[in-house]
């Protein structure tokens, strides 16, 4: 975990580095600023210069901390319900693993989806977000790169200090489901980390259907694969899409310059 941890923020640092370097030369003005081909150049010169600069995680963890749990106008109606479920769901973890034996074509086929939510491949797909959208100057898949490494980090934090308070053990054939035995199972931190870059890319193009939806999509998968894996409990699946999405969407709302 602190390899991790270690490891985004170098990732972070050299983002942050390289923008800052590449921050374009601000365009000659007239003394007209209303002139209709001047407009649109200064404006899109000016989300370079607005963009967040402060990568500061431990200031933005206070904050995350203190504003994630207080849900949204709008979200209160699904979100309180998420966590009751979750309350039952641990109180049935047992009886899901028992009673669900899956093939071993599905385990192969659920190994195989949640490993996309494994650190390394997330860091390269915002990355390669970052890289693309500077290299074809699409300002919003700029940013998205960015905002979804910043919520990796907050997600891997998050996740690990859940984590080592409840300090569950993760099923490993023996069914068990008790809390403060030894392990890192609650909650999922595939999981959440997968979540927490799906809401970043979900909210940055919520005006599209398609990206929208197809994140959430994806990252559903990835939860549950974590319990069709026989890797998790349902209830760390489940409490690893509430903490992956909450990160995601503050992230994305405290610090977007281009979501329109």
């Amino acid at each position: 975990m602190k390899t991790h941890i270690w490891a985004a923020c170098i990732v972070l640092i050299a983002l942050n580095a390289s923008r800052a370097n590449a921050q374009p030369a601000p365009p000659a003005l007239s003394d007209d600023l209303t002139q209709p081909e001047t407009q649109p150049l200064i404006q899109s010169q000016h989300k370079y210069l607005v963009m967040p600069a402060s990568f500061d995680i431990l200031r933005d963890e206070r904050a995350i901390w203190k504003d994630m749990f207080r849900p949204h106008e709008g979200e209160a109606k699904w979100v309180i319900p998420i966590v009751g479920v979750n309350a039952l769901a641990i109180s049935t973890d047992a009886f899901a693993y028992k009673n669900f034996k899956p093939s071993d074509t599905v385990q192969t086929a659920s190994h195989a989806v949640s490993s996309l939510g494994a650190p390394y491949p997330l860091f390269a797909a915002g990355a390669s977000m970052y890289l693309i959208g500077r290299y074809t100057d699409d300002l919003r898949l700029r940013e998205t790169g960015i905002l979804g490494t910043q919520a990796l980090v907050h997600s891997i934090i998050m996740t690990g200090v859940f984590e080592s308070a409840t300090n569950r053990k993760q099923p490993n054939g023996s069914g068990g489901t008790g809390f403060w035995k030894g392990g890192d199972a609650w909650p999922s931190g595939h999981a959440s980390m997968f979540w927490a870059l799906s809401t970043v890319v979900a909210e940055q193009y919520h005006d599209s259907s398609p990206v929208r939806y197809g994140a959430y999509l994806l990252a559903t998968a990835v939860s549950v694969s974590r319990f069709t894996g026989r890797q998790h409990f349902p209830s760390d699946a489940l409490a690893s899409s509430l903490v992956g999405y909450l990160v995601g969407r503050w992230v994305v709302h405290h610090r977007s310059t281009t979501r329109n």
